[in-house]
């Protein structure tokens, strides 16, 4: 192995770049899967054949960044029973950004998607080149910021043309897995791509990222940085540039969709691998970055990495999954789910008890639609669970009752501040 490294490469990254010719190597002995990656002509039946939910459009040509027209393709699945203009799901694949395709395990996710009443999008990009068994990263390659530069050119035919399949151009949801998970989440969070296509980054209603890889690029891509092995770290140095070239660390903060995240940002969910520590930690610091509460924006799942992607939408799949991001996708899009706070039974005025020298604050608190977890607090009292009836005793004085409503992403959605006054008992 020892002269099959490029002399330009600094000594110091010569280990890593071997690790990834090795791991090269093991790929096309077959060792590592590759089945789920390729670009499969669509069966019969999932054209339209009986039973399936959809009509498919296939291989519609959005933009013609890249030579090779297929990886600036997307195809419309259409609902066979449209019901007026429909919330649009936008499917983005992974593959390490070096592979992979639209039609790579998207049958199930198209039919549960269009069955729910939604147009379904699954977009191709422009790859980076197949670094395994490469002694060198080759200049000028595809990389980064190409790869979500396409998908948001996507986008931008989408919010032209969807309205012909029964689309609102209005109401997306970006979903993607592994690295286009990171695709979809860095542009969800940093708008200057949609913008740049004269897209109002507003339609974007939500993000569901299937295990993410590469939220927080610094950490993974550095190398004084122990999280990946070797070979993992070829892949990112490949997409967004490895540390001796030109410009890397910037293309690695600016591929970060963590340090553009913010509670400006759509709501995401987030579903990660309960076997990696590193992508749990990451997710959680991402939902509070975007406002969210961790325990519902995120959803760690007994699947491994490629088991997520391969199983969502199946049938008994044995994981919440699916059900989450149906829903996810049903809450945002529907401007009916978001939760509004009402109050009743509170006054401006109180007295208290002669007795007991407090008085007995009764409200009721609910929400519209029902069933949105709310949260009060009273002056400087720790938050807490408030739906429903409650009864507070409180001391004369000035009082301050704040109630907050949460939606099913975890983002706080509607807020109610009741001012009042507990005066003092008649002597």
């Amino acid at each position: 192995m020892k002269g099959t490294v490029n002399s330009g490469i600094p000594r110091r990254y010569r280990r890593g770049i071997i690790a990834c010719l090795v791991a090269g190597l093991l790929a096309s002995a077959g060792l590592v899967l590759a089945s789920a990656f390729h670009e499969p002509a669509v069966a019969t039946a999932q054209a339209g054949g009986d039973g399936v939910p959809y009509r498919l459009h296939g291989g519609i040509r959005y933009s013609h960044a890249s030579p090779d027209p297929v990886r600036n393709e997307l195809d419309v699945y259409q609902p066979r029973r449209s019901t007026g203009s429909m919330p649009v799901v936008v499917w983005v694949h992974g593959g390490g950004w070096y592979q992979g395709g639209k039609r790579a395990s998207v049958a199930e996710k198209a039919r549960r998607f269009t069955r729910e009443r939604n147009v379904f999008v699954a977009v191709n990009y422009r790859l980076s080149p197949d670094y395994r068994g490469s002694s060198e990263f080759t200049p000028g390659r595809v990389m980064f910021p190409d790869h979500p530069a396409d998908v948001a050119s996507a986008i931008a035919w989408v919010s032209r043309n969807i309205s012909r399949f029964g689309g609102d151009p209005r109401r997306i949801v970006l979903m993607g897995h592994s690295a286009g998970a990171q695709i979809v989440s860095l542009i969800g969070t940093d708008p200057r791509y949609l913008r740049s296509r004269g897209v109002d980054p507003a339609v974007i209603r939500g993000v569901i990222s299937l295990d993410a890889y590469g939220l927080d690029l610094p950490f993974l891509a550095d190398p004084s940085v122990r999280a990946l092995s070797d070979s993992h770290r070829g892949m990112y140095w490949n997409a967004f540039g490895a540390p001796w070239e030109a410009g890397s660390e910037t293309r690695w903060r600016r591929a970060s969709a963590i340090n553009f995240a913010d509670r400006r940002d759509p709501p995401f969910l987030l579903v990660v691998s309960s076997d990696s520590a590193w992508r749990i930690r990451e997710a959680k610091d991402m939902s509070l970055a975007l406002g969210q509460d961790p325990a519902r924006a995120s959803l760690p799942v007994r699947f491994d990495h490629r088991q997520i992607n391969l199983s969502f939408g199946m049938r008994n799949e044995g994981s919440p999954q699916t059900a989450r991001a149906l829903a996810f996708a049903r809450a945002v899009t529907e401007p009916g789910l978001i939760p509004r706070v009402r109050l009743s039974k509170v006054r401006q005025r109180y007295r208290a008890n002669a007795r007991s020298r407090v008085a007995a604050v009764r409200l009721i608190a609910r929400s519209k639609p029902q069933g949105a977890p709310l949260a009060c607090r009273v002056d400087r009292q720790p938050i807490h669970d408030c739906s429903g009836r409650r009864i507070y005793r409180l001391r004369p004085g000035k009082h301050v009752l704040a109630v907050t409503a949460t939606d099913f992403t975890g983002r706080s959605r509607d807020r109610t501040v009741r001012r009042f006054i507990v005066v003092p008992p008649r002597r």
